[in-house]
């Protein structure tokens, strides 16, 4: 992600749910020497980032961030083998606040 991507998003991140024009995006995430320039130079990056999945545009030709699904973790988060191990090796008593097992994939899951 070039530099130019990234001042683009980080100015969507303030406003995920609404939609920009090119110009406008130009105007406030470009570099202050790219802004007295004709906002042509901003397409380019907008039409890689929606093509990466990053942004959206809709009929009118605005753009805004995609919008990402929160992950449900379910009250379990994945530990490394190392930390499991320490875990059990533990002499606090962690019984009714964390579960650990080996899934398929011969990682440990550990419920905190």
């Amino acid at each position: 992600m070039t530099q130019e991507e990234r001042d683009i998003c980080r100015f969507m991140k303030a406003t995920p749910e609404v939609y920009y024009s090119a110009r406008e995006i130009a105007r406030c995430a470009g570099r202050r020497d790219m802004r007295h320039q004709p906002p042509d130079w901003i397409i380019e990056h907008l039409q890689r980032l929606v093509r990466r999945g990053v942004m959206e545009t809709d009929n009118t030709g605005h753009y805004r961030l995609k919008v990402q699904p929160a992950i449900q973790a379910d009250g379990r988060k994945w530990v490394s083998p190392h930390i499991a191990n320490l875990l059990k090796k533990s002499t606090t008593d962690f019984s009714g606040v964390a579960t650990t097992e080996i899934t398929e994939d011969g990682m440990d899951d550990v419920g905190l």
